[in-house]
């Protein structure tokens, strides 16, 4: 039965029919793998399928050539997951497999037949933000007067792009019914900013309040100038550490790169504002690297200095995502643009949620990933214990808010 539906998806595709094909119910069910969705994409050598791996924290993606399909199935069916859908202009296709690990076959026929979906390839994607007719870019420079993205800020502005596709998913999701406060902790230069701005103002028309949060005065003057010219009425700027913006009506709560623990310090004011949505692309892991060094359990991982830094990385924004749980988020951790453009590119998506949640749970998880690496806490953890008395822990390690 396995070769049958294995045959009839490689047949879908060679007949122009191919929809979707979906791989669930994980055998191994302490992993964190969910499920791998797969559709057909153009690339510049041909066609391939992207699978989507589907894990709790992030999603993964790897283009595999149509010719090694068929072997990248036969590995997983039945081996790693239980059951695959596969979706045809005019077919359904489910293959079962019970606890012996025996296969069944079910083929319903399409109610309605589904139209072709087009093939996504790799041709330009749609800019969020265009580079022509517009003075912030310039100002801030990033464009020529003509419009031209600058060669050293092609990056960058491609960064900016793919941040505001992914706030715009995301606010699509929430229904405001007053003017939306939103609030970029450690604005840096503004990049961000005024890309927010104008997106949501002026391309969706949204009712909005942004500031952008810095210490710098130097950067809050020239932004804050840059806003009156450009038009941004309701853009401005605010000289300020973080730790000392006591505004708690924050719907929006961004960062892009807040360094060391002040990506801990944005979680932690878009939690005490009750923040709808907070979207933060963490920097820096120094305060629990700190107290990996003292772990004698992973010495071998330890004493390679990149190794132990990605470590810390994952096991920071590991504790992070669950924290940010156990207050009531919906927590995702992405990708959101590629390494080669840079090294800091994970986001941390957390949306407020309604469902209910195991707080003892989340909390013994929590335990348990700290007491693996030797870690005695981890920054935001102590922000949300709310221990006023004692606050020396905050001077342990040196904290960075400039990004």
């Amino acid at each position: 039965m396995t070769s049958d539906f294995i045959h009839k998806f490689i047949y879908s595709i060679e007949n122009k029919e191919f929809i979707k094909i979906t791989l669930s119910k994980p055998i191994e069910k302490n992993n964190s793998l969910e499920n791998i969705y797969g559709k057909l994409i153009e690339l510049k050598k041909g066609l391939f399928i992207s699978f989507t791996f589907r894990y709790k924290m992030r999603d993964e993606v790897k283009n595999i050539e149509i010719s090694q399909c068929e072997q990248f199935l036969k590995e997983q069916l039945g081996t790693k997951f239980l059951a695959a859908d596969l979706m045809t202009i005019s077919q359904h296709y489910s293959l079962k497999y019970n606890k012996k690990r025996e296969a069944q076959l079910f083929e319903h026929k399409q109610s309605k037949p589904i139209q072709p979906i087009e093939l996504q390839h790799d041709k330009e994607k749609k800019r969020y933000i265009h580079s022509k007719n517009n003075l912030y870019l310039e100002k801030l420079g990033i464009v020529t007067k003509n419009g031209e993205i600058i060669k050293n800020k092609e990056d960058k502005f491609r960064q900016i792009n793919k941040f505001i596709e992914i706030l715009d998913s995301q606010i699509k999701e929430i229904h405001f019914e007053k003017t939306i406060k939103i609030v970029d902790m450690g604005s840096g230069k503004g990049y961000l900013t005024f890309a927010v701005y104008d997106y949501l103002k002026n391309s969706l028309g949204l009712n909005v309040n942004v500031i952008g949060i810095e210490t710098q005065e130097k950067l809050v003057n020239i932004c804050n100038l840059i806003a009156q010219e450009s038009g941004f009425e309701f853009l401005y700027f605010r000289q300020s550490n973080i730790n000392d913006f006591n505004e708690s009506d924050i719907d929006i709560l961004i960062s892009l790169h807040a360094c060391d623990t002040a990506t801990d310090d944005t979680l932690h004011k878009g939690i005490q504002s009750n923040a709808r949505l907070i979207v933060s692309s963490p920097c820096c892991h120094k305060q629990v690297r700190e107290q990996m060094n003292k772990s004698k359990k992973l010495l071998q991982i330890n004493k390679f200095g990149i190794l132990r830094e990605r470590q810390a990385e994952l096991i920071t924004d590991s504790i992070r995502a669950l924290l940010l749980e156990k207050q009531g988020y919906k927590t995702n951790i992405i990708e959101f643009i590629s390494s080669e453009y840079t090294g800091k590119n994970l986001l941390i998506i957390a949306s407020k949620s309604q469902a209910e949640r195991d707080k003892e749970k989340l909390s013994a998880e929590i335990k348990e990933l700290k007491k693996l690496f030797g870690i005695e806490y981890q920054y935001l953890e102590k922000l949300l214990e709310g221990n006023e008395n004692d606050q020396s822990w905050r001077n342990l390690n040196p904290v960075c808010h400039i990004h």
